[in-house]
């Protein structure tokens, strides 16, 4: 049986977002502050996806060098999910004729229906995959109504700091 209930939010998503909950899972694993290098595999559209998003969310603070491949995800899919637009761009009818064996009468065939093009369905799958991965990440608005900027912590006035030095 799976677990229940929605996937849990990073402590340091809450934390960005103010909340009280950030303080309750103290043992989460924090990735490094290292930015990710791109996977091998990735074709250079993907690559050129990724180094684009990696300041971003460098920015946020909230990537680190363990999330790659999930990152190398999101920029595959984003570029599959392009192309199929692009390909339905070109072609607005979405469904094309399927016609039976040609005869000397009609070399085209007889219309035997008319099926939607494959990149319809890849159009929609990769919309949803990008959408999880997209909230995952605070990519979209919704997501980043949630987030607020971090703020730097304040340096240490060594003035106090007598105050609380042994000896």
């Amino acid at each position: 049986m799976g677990r229940r209930g929605p996937k849990p939010t990073p402590t340091k998503i809450l934390a960005a977002r103010g909340s009280w909950r950030a303080k309750l899972n103290r043992h989460e694993p924090i990735p490094d502050d290292m930015s990710p290098e791109p996977p091998d595999h990735l074709s250079d559209a993907a690559k050129q996806v990724w180094f684009h998003i990696i300041p971003k969310l460098l920015s946020l603070r909230i990537v680190g060098d363990i999330d790659a491949d999930a990152l190398a995800r999101y920029c595959d899919a984003l570029v599959k999910w392009r192309r199929a637009a692009v390909f339905l761009e070109g072609h607005p009818e979405l469904v094309y004729p399927i016609r039976g064996p040609g005869t000397p009468d009609n070399p085209n065939g007889r219309l035997l229906g008319l099926a939607p093009y494959p990149q319809n369905g890849l159009y929609e799958k990769y919309a949803r995959i990008l959408d999880r991965l997209e909230q995952s990440f605070g990519l979209t608005p919704s997501a980043r109504t949630r987030i607020t900027a971090m703020q730097a912590e304040k340096p240490i006035d060594k003035d106090k700091l007598r105050f609380f030095s042994a000896g």
